[in-house]
């Protein structure tokens, strides 16, 4: 190989990885680069698989999360038969959080200030959105409700341009176009009305995606342990919850009250385990893998997944415009997910 020097052919047998390296050395010198470069390049390029498969992994746990807080419309629902808004969440929270510390307690050692300042914020942020969406649902229909909690998927786009300067991708914004619309189809009725209540779910919204960018900051931060901020925001959300239940809603029982019937206890479990304990630590671990607007765009399933809980274990009645806009809403989720260039090679 010492008088290597002109390009081989595609045809060339190479049988020996040594061999290969050491014409591709040589094929380097000739063009004036090295082998440092030549794997340097190779690197980046299982760098940037890597990410793709993290990403992918961040969607598949935001999309689990997804159906598990579609899915807690419905529990919801069956456990304020005999609990009140604040008592509802001070139980579900402080229970999910003494879940979840219980069994990564090993992960849960020593938390850094700054992993206890970001959930503190993030407790704080929830409380305002569970206060507004309480007494937003108090003074509006449901179907308003549903049409305004879920414009987060076009609120977070629209604050990462304003606040961030981070353009998002030109496919994400066609997505969350589609899905206002599927979610219009999907959750307003005939009668589209302002309410009192209108102001106050339009601020839910807010909440969500500040909620979602403040994540996304939070997770990416060298000094924050994402798994310990998923817990941690759980147990204030719980003890913030708990004080205004007792101060505002004045429990009958005791300190505070707690379900008398089986059915409620089972949805208030099922509420703890997985739309609390598990989705609440998906997310903050999926939000290091993927933006906060692609999770927003992923979150925009929820009143899908709401409408087909409600469909089967509440015998709800759809019209086909609802189908319809539920199948704009998958069809834009699958729109952001498809890779159209790989189709094209």
């Amino acid at each position: 190989l010492r008088g290597f020097r002109a390009k081989p052919s595609k045809n060339v047998f190479l049988p020996k990885t040594a061999l290969r390296e050491r014409i591709g050395d040589a094929i380097a010198k000739e063009h004036g680069c090295t082998s440092i470069d030549r794997g340097r390049r190779r690197q980046a390029e299982d760098l940037n698989g890597e990410t793709a498969d993290r990403r992918r992994v961040g969607d598949v746990l935001i999309g689990v999360t997804t159906v598990f807080w579609g899915a807690s419309y419905f529990l919801n629902d069956v456990v304020l038969a005999e609990l009140r808004p604040f008592t509802l969440t001070a139980v579900r929270f402080i229970l999910s959080f003494a879940l979840t510390f219980i069994v990564l307690f090993p992960k849960m050692r020593r938390p850094s200030r700054a992993t206890l300042k970001y959930s503190a914020l993030l407790a704080g942020l929830l409380v305002f959105i569970y206060v507004a969406a309480s007494y937003g649902l108090m003074n509006t229909s449901v179907s308003n409700a549903g049409f305004l909690g879920g414009l987060a998927v076009i609120i977070t786009p629209t604050i990462s341009i304003v606040l961030l300067k981070k353009k998002p991708e030109r496919r994400l914004m066609i997505c969350a176009a589609i899905c206002v619309v599927g979610i219009a189809l999907l959750t307003l009725s005939d009668e589209l009305t302002i309410n009192p209540g209108d102001v106050l779910c339009l601020s839910v919204s807010f909440g969500n995606s500040v909620h979602l960018l403040l994540t996304e900051r939070a997770v990416r931060d060298r000094e924050v342990n994402a798994l310990q901020v998923g817990v941690c925001q759980q147990g204030f959300l719980g003890a913030f919850a708990f004080i205004i239940a007792v101060l505002l809603e004045r429990p009958e029982r005791g300190l505070i009250d707690l379900p008398s019937s089986a059915n409620v206890w089972i949805a208030l479990i099922l509420l703890t385990v997985f739309c609390s304990a598990a989705a609440f630590v998906f997310q903050s671990v999926a939000q290091q893998w993927t933006s906060a607007v692609r999770a927003g765009v992923i979150f925009a399933m929820e009143p899908v997944v709401a409408g087909a809980c409600a469909h089967i274990f509440a015998n709800e009645r759809l019209l086909p415009r609802n189908y319809l806009g539920g199948a704009l809403m998958v069809a834009s989720l699958l729109f952001s997910e498809i890779d159209f260039g790989k189709i094209r090679r």
